[in-house]
């Protein structure tokens, strides 16, 4: 996994995530994704405010979700680098 889900594939993702319990990747591609399509304006007045609405439904604790999204962004970062240097 080394791309952000498209907006279709974010949303059939939330709406089966909410009753599972999925790896800590999952939950931070989703949440990334929702982030960088700004998904979430939706649905909330901020950002925060989703991660925030999110944790309530999923069941997760807020801090867990913003660092899920932290490790996936620093993995698509890690990734982008590694292939721009050609390094497998």
């Amino acid at each position: 996994m080394n791309t952000l889900l498209t907006p279709g594939d974010a949303k059939d993702l939330y709406k089966s995530i909410v009753k599972t319990d999925a790896p800590w990747a999952v939950y931070g591609i989703l949440i990334e994704s929702y982030h960088h399509y700004a998904m979430w304006r939706a649905e909330a007045e901020n950002f925060t405010q989703w991660v925030r609405d999110f944790a309530e439904i999923t069941g997760k604790k807020e801090a867990s979700l913003w660092r899920y999204k932290a490790s996936v962004v620093y993995f698509l970062s890690s990734a982008a680098k590694l292939a721009k240097y050609q390094i497998e």
